[in-house]
């Protein structure tokens, strides 16, 4: 899936948009985003691009138990929206966090994973 990166929008970083097979990150000015926030963006959109193409709902079900997610939880919240609050981001987040080497994570569904708990999350679902 090729990556495309656009002029800034004000409602999201980044999108990752199946109709068209391409993931949009949308780059603001150096002053209101760092490097670090570019690339915490990209790999957030890469982990859809994961989730899509290898996860099941049967891998899915998983990701919500081991992260301590309520079964009954929808997996994606609406098209073009921060997506946070949902366990497609909370997977994009903490594949986000892996990726870069980090310690944090945007997900408001659960708390980052420390380090032994990522390299166990790594293993089984990246």
């Amino acid at each position: 899936m090729p990556v495309t990166f656009r002029p800034a929008r004000p409602d999201v970083l980044g999108l990752t948009d199946l109709d068209a097979a391409r993931v949009d990150v949308f780059v603001r000015s150096c002053a209101r985003q760092t490097d670090a926030l570019l690339l915490h963006v990209l790999a957030h959109e890469l982990g859809h691009v994961l989730d899509v193409t290898r996860m099941s709902e049967e891998r899915r079900a998983e990701w919500r138990a081991a992260r301590g997610i309520p079964a009954g939880t929808p997996w994606f919240g609406c098209n073009a929206c921060t997506d946070f609050a949902t366990p497609a981001g909370d997977f994009a987040e903490t594949y986000a966090q892996w990726q870069r080497g980090a310690t944090s994570s945007r997900s408001e569904l659960a708390p980052a994973a420390p380090t032994a708990e990522l390299e166990r999350l790594a293993a089984r679902f990246f």
